[in-house]
Parts: structure tokens; C-alpha cells; sequence
């Protein structure tokens, strides 16, 4: 398996109109879209376009209409004339938690 957690932690600090600072514990998905099924498969808590503790659902992070992100990147790779020997793409965000999402970045790494 090549994809993972990352655990992270957010700190932003805000100094006006009024002073405030947070910071919080968190984590992202590098999900290997290759493996994504795999991954809907083997775990439990985990769902690829369905509703789950932790959900991943393509329009989340591509077109917008549901379909195949894989294809979706290609598609803009090919668009933009982007010829390298893409073998493996691999993304790294932000499940759906309980059906709430927060995608604040999505970060696609091409292999």
C-alpha cells in the first residue's frame, strides 16, 4: 500500500481587528488513487463516494460531477500539454468526516 496518514497540526494567528490565535491537532489522507478501492474495501470506517465515519467522494476534489478523478487529472494533464510519464497519482487532503467536508487544499502528486 502506498497510501497513508499524515498527522499535522493547524496554527493561524489573526492580529486584527482583534488578536486571536488557535491551534489544533489534525491529520490528511495521501490517498494512491490506484489504491482507492482497495482502501473502500479493507476498511471499515473508510468509504470511496459514500457516506462513512471517513469518506473520500471524487467531486470533492476535481471536476465536480462525480466522475473518475484519475481520469479527471489526465484529462488536464493532456489539456495543458503536459507529455511526462505519469505512472502513479497520488492525493493528498482532507476526508469527508461524517459527511461534513473541509477541503481547504487539495495537493495532487504526479509520479
Amino acid at each position: 500500500m502506498n497510501s497513508c496518514i499524515y498527522n499535522g497540526e493547524v496554527t493561524h494567528t489573526r492580529f486584527k481587528p482583534v488578536r486571536h490565535f488557535l491551534k489544533y491537532k489534525t491529520f490528511s489522507l495521501l490517498i494512491d488513487l490506484d489504491e482507492i478501492n482497495i482502501l473502500d474495501k479493507s476498511i471499515g470506517i473508510f468509504s470511496h463516494n459514500k457516506f462513512n465515519i471517513f469518506s473520500f467522494y471524487d467531486k470533492d476534489h476535481g471536476d465536480r460531477d462525480g466522475g473518475n478523478l484519475k481520469d479527471w487529472v489526465i484529462s488536464n494533464l493532456k489539456k495543458f500539454r503536459i507529455k511526462e510519464n505519469i505512472t502513479n497519482i497520488k492525493l493528498l487532503c482532507y476526508p469527508r468526516i461524517l459527511g461534513y467536508v473541509f477541503n481547504p487544499l487539495s495537493i495532487f502528486l504526479l509520479l
